[in-house]
């Protein structure tokens, strides 16, 4: 009889799954989501970031929309895969204080040097330039940090998650 011949990556993929997403079953994120490592594509920015975005900054600084949305502060999450042109944003919650999630996708439509685009948003909270025009943001990296910073980012939610700070890989 022969050994199995499930591939190893295939195994360990499975127990990363299979380990949860850190929940302490409050409804709270007991810290930072899993820094499991997305498949290496050969760019610097492909990987899973985190960071701890706090509720005040995060309702401050998106006091200019109206209505404005109630984004839950803790750990957000950003899942950056060049290969397949996506960045999967991810909320501590997975919801709003409303119910509706937080959690959604952006396109990636070009990478040059430290500057990349992004596909319009249209699902940007704000109507017209917001869900119409492309994103474009500045990146760099030192060490396990990336830090963004928008050229042009006509969706201010969009601006504030992904550009009001540093996240650590």
């Amino acid at each position: 009889m022969r050994a199995s011949s499930i591939p190893i990556p295939f195994i360990l993929a499975a127990m990363i799954a299979a380990a949860g997403c850190g929940s302490s079953g409050t409804g709270k994120t007991a810290g930072p989501p899993s820094q499991t490592q997305a498949a290496v594509t050969g760019s610097p920015l492909d990987g899973i970031y985190t960071a701890n975005l706090a509720s005040a900054t995060l309702a401050k600084k998106l006091a200019p929309i109206k209505p404005s949305p109630q984004l839950p502060g803790g750990w957000w999450a950003l899942q950056i895969d060049t290969a397949a042109r996506t960045i999967d944003v991810n909320s501590p919650e997975g919801v709003t204080g409303q119910g509706e999630t937080a959690n959604f996708e952006l396109g990636i439509t070009g990478l040059r040097g430290g500057e990349m685009e992004l596909a319009p948003d249209t699902s940007c909270e704000q109507a017209g330039p917001g869900r119409l025009r492309p994103a474009r943001l500045a990146w760099s990296r030192s060490g396990p940090y990336l830090r963004l910073r928008a050229i042009s980012v006509p969706c201010l939610t969009d601006a504030v998650l992904l550009t009001s700070v540093r996240w650590s890989k």
